[in-house]
């Protein structure tokens, strides 16, 4: 047993204040970094990013309960977050939350920068329990330190952020965050977390930018909160006449030519005093942040590369000379967002759709063109209509679209099915006079409807089959159609990010033939929108403001059909039984009785053709050519298995 003046020492200690430290004062007195860590080892250097400063301060000033960041890469954001969770479980202990976009960048944090956290720094070599392990109190996601704890999620794992109440929510790269399905907006989720902390909680947005405000409002992001802050800027004294200047982007002068760069400087905007990057560095020392707006109650900070260490005037005119000779709209926004720290904006002219040039090459073609060998329909569900895009595929990728149209009525009754039904059982006129059918129909199952959507599928066998998007980085187009345990359909899960990427390169082929895209002149401009109501960033398509993007979806399914098909009998194989098929045609005289003579139509889809006719003779080849496999030829089913609706 301890003495009493011992244990009262002990308690004295512990009901002791936290010494008043603003954050970048513990940083100084406290951080050391190894050179695994970073390529500057030893103290914290506070002249070698003199900005940190503010926003560290900021973060524990208890006048700011929310504070955000948007900045670019090569800032310092990660070691800014990493300070204030060595600074809380250090002089302050609180219930830490701390948030990235997924479960492995949480995982790598923890390994890492954590890890290298508590090992390097003095005061906090002896907070963590040693031994890991599920039962420990030191795990990958879940580390505790006395007087309070951190739980690290990924905001694509909804359950680790129920049962968890924070007083410090890091919120870190929020724009990459996806809502969860069920759930909502994973930053919201994260803020409740504080409710029972009204007094003292603190929020931390850090991230760099993606779209901007105006571009995606009905998504919280970066940009959005920033809107609502201080948004202070970092000034910095011109060294010839002193004005202090944020730098910004419109004042960088470079000359160039194909080989080299020529006289890189900044051009203070007060006397036109050429500012060197020796002379930025100096200057930078002297720098402060600027409130724009200080009375609003959120603190906020934007900051670019130009003010990076790690960085320089000469290098990012070198990478904006080869983004601007690229002439990508993706290229583009990354140096915004990363190199710039700003939002896209479509305003701003950096992002100019096609779908003006794509309405204007419209074509007549009253039939499926000469060159199609293969029709393929795409639906995708809303709560009150379908949507659907029925194309036609050549060599090469090359695509016609056939059709595209809506059916009204909500999909949890009968009558929108019907009418797709009779969509998807008629023929299509093909130029050289034969008629073709729809081969395969994608129909996306996610959204309010599912179990009405499965129940169309049951039945309908390989020709018509449900699909579910994955939005993974780099996940295939099509893999393998997998059996829904619940259900027993097969349905097919689509790389959409992979999908969208080939359509988007095919939008953008000029020349007819390879990869190229014909569109009908019945199509009206709203469809040319929905064509590019998405735009990539980080890996990912995002909506762009309130446009409507079903027709991008079913160009992405469409996309998936054509592969699955091919998959099933290549177009070179096709071409050959399209042409012996056209050179052998004989059309039956049963057929020729029961059609009634009528007016060529305007477009395949308004002849209206018997709902018995007979299956098309390629397709019907296909199958010949095709190994008898179960899927497609189940004893105890009809002849014409695909056809069955």
């Amino acid at each position: 047993m301890k003495p009493a003046k011992a244990l009262f020492s002990e308690v004295v200690d512990y009901l002791k204040p936290p010494p008043v430290l603003s954050l970048s004062e513990w940083v100084v007195a406290n951080r050391y970094f190894s050179a695994e860590e970073s390529s500057t080892p030893g103290p914290y250097n506070p002249n070698f990013a003199p900005f940190q400063i503010g926003i560290m301060d900021a973060i524990t000033n208890p006048d700011n309960e929310k504070i955000v960041v948007m900045a670019s890469t090569r800032i310092g954001k990660t070691l800014i977050v990493t300070n204030v969770i060595g600074y809380y479980a250090d002089l302050d202990p609180a219930p830490i939350l701390y948030m990235r976009p997924r479960d492995e960048d949480v995982k790598n944090f923890s390994k890492q920068e954590l890890n290298w956290l508590f090992a390097n720094t003095l005061s906090l070599q002896d907070k963590l329990a040693t031994n890991l392990g599920k039962e420990s109190s030191n795990t990958l996601n879940l580390k505790q330190f006395p007087g309070g704890s951190i739980k690290l999620i990924g905001s694509n794992s909804p359950a680790g952020l129920s049962g968890y109440a924070a007083r410090i929510v890091l919120i870190d790269e929020m724009d990459r965050m996806d809502p969860i399905p069920g759930f909502g907006n994973p930053v919201e989720l994260a803020e409740g977390r504080t409710t029972t902390f009204p007094h003292n909680k603190k929020i931390c947005y850090i991230s760099s930018p993606t779209i901007s405000h105006t571009a995606s409002s009905k998504k919280k992001t970066i940009h959005s909160i920033y809107l609502e802050s201080t948004q202070a800027l970092f000034n910095i004294p011109c060294p010839h006449c002193g004005t202090f200047q944020p730098l910004e982007w419109g004042n960088l002068r470079f000359g160039h030519c194909r080989v080299k760069l020529d006289d890189v400087y900044y051009e203070c905007f007060n006397c036109g005093g050429h500012i060197k990057e020796a002379q930025k560095k100096i200057a930078i020392r002297s720098g402060k942040w600027v409130d724009q707006y200080p009375e609003k109650a959120i603190k906020g900070f934007n900051i670019s590369q130009l003010y990076s260490p790690f960085s320089s005037f000469e290098n990012i005119a070198r990478e904006w000379l080869l983004v601007d000779k690229s002439k990508d709209i993706y290229s583009i926004m990354r140096f915004k967002n990363e190199v710039l720290g700003l939002p896209f904006e479509e305003d701003l002219g950096l992002y100019k759709d096609s779908s003006d040039v794509l309405y204007n090459r419209r074509e007549r073609y009253n039939l499926v063109p000469m060159p199609a060998l293969l029709l393929t329909c795409a639906v995708d569900t809303q709560d009150s209509w379908l949507d659907y895009t029925v194309a036609a595929w050549g060599m090469e990728r090359e695509c016609w679209i056939i059709k595209s149209g809506r059916i009204e009525g909500d999909p949890a009754m009968p009558g929108p099915w019907d009418a797709l039904t009779q969509v998807l059982t008629k023929d299509f006129k093909h130029e050289s006079g034969i008629n073709m059918r729809i081969e395969k129909v994608l129909i996306d199952t996610g959204g309010h409807k599912t179990q009405h959507v499965n129940k169309y599928l049951k039945g309908k066998g390989p020709l018509v089959q449900g699909i579910y998007g994955s939005s993974a980085i780099g996940k295939p187009i099509i893999t393998k159609a997998k059996r829904d345990t619940k259900t027993g359909l097969r349905k097919w899960e689509i790389g959409v990010n992979n999908a969208k990427t080939d359509i988007f390169q095919m939008l953008s082929t000029e020349k007819p033939g390879a990869l190229y895209i014909h569109f009908p002149f019945e199509l009206e401009e709203e469809y040319f929108k929905e064509l590019y109501s998405e735009i990539k960033i980080g890996g990912l398509f995002k909506q762009v403001g309130s446009r409507r993007n079903e027709k991008l979806d079913e160009l992405g399914y469409s996309l998936a059909a054509y592969y699955i098909c091919e998959k099933n009998c290549s177009m070179e194989k096709r071409k050959a039984i399209m042409d012996g098929v056209i050179k052998d045609m004989k059309v039956p005289e049963e057929i020729e009785e029961e059609v009634e003579p009528q007016e060529a139509p305007s477009s395949p889809f308004d002849a209206d053709l018997p709902t018995q006719a007979a299956p098309s003779p390629v397709l019907a080849a296909i199958q010949l050519e095709k190994p008898k496999r179960k899927q497609y030829i189940p004893g105890r089913s009809q002849v014409i298995t695909p056809y069955r609706f």
